[in-house]
């Protein structure tokens, strides 16, 4: 019985150290700012890739000449531009905020976050420089001009940060099951003990 109650308590124990584990996400700050102009940039960082559609032009997103960070635009934030800059994470995040320059406001430029789903959780426009989402379970950030496919507005993402959702590794999972499986056994053991009566 002992041994028992021992064992359920050490497979409790690893299967709450493995939890706390994966909910401990550190937080990815990436500052655009800091590249060459002219970089490409689509899955360098891990847990999003960057990526652009609609407008006059396709391809990589690329950091601008002018140096406000990963432009609209494949020719080093010049002309011509896709319509929007998108961020897709790999893993649902939270704690999410950006700096964005937006080279002239035309009163359309404007962001939309999507959960993995492709759910709208927020949107908003594009007129200031800091933004900060209360959002979590985020699947995905758009940063559009607003202009379609018309030659339009030069943006920029100067910096990014987020908190990936935990996803545990192999060793991490391994623990798990291994936590699962003394859980079983202790179970089944304890299943097991027969009570015998003796009458006098």
């Amino acid at each position: 019985m002992k041994f028992t109650n021992i064992l359920s308590g050490t497979a409790i124990a690893i299967a709450l150290s493995v939890a706390a584990t994966a909910a401990d996400a550190a937080t990815v700050t990436i500052d655009f700012t800091a590249l060459a102009s002219g970089t490409a940039v689509t899955t360098q960082y891990p847990g999003v890739t960057f990526s652009l559609a609609g407008g006059l032009a396709s391809g990589a997103p690329t950091i601008a000449y002018y140096g406000a960070g990963l432009s609209n635009s494949p020719k080093a934030g010049e002309y011509p531009t896709a319509d929007s800059l998108i961020a897709t994470f790999a893993t649902p995040v939270s704690d999410v905020s950006f700096v964005f320059s937006n080279q002239g406001y035309n009163g359309a430029n404007n962001y939309r976050v999507y959960s993995p789903s492709a759910v709208l959780l927020a949107s908003g426009p594009l007129n200031g420089t800091s933004y900060t989402l209360s959002s979590s379970d985020i699947g995905s950030i758009v940063w559009s001009n607003g202009e379609g496919t018309s030659r339009s507005w030069t943006q920029a993402l100067s910096k990014l940060s987020f908190t990936p959702g935990a996803v545990p590794e192999p060793s991490t999972w391994a623990m798990m099951l291994a936590g699962f499986g003394m859980i079983g056994f202790a179970a089944r053991r304890r299943g097991a003990v027969k009570t015998s009566v003796r009458f006098a």
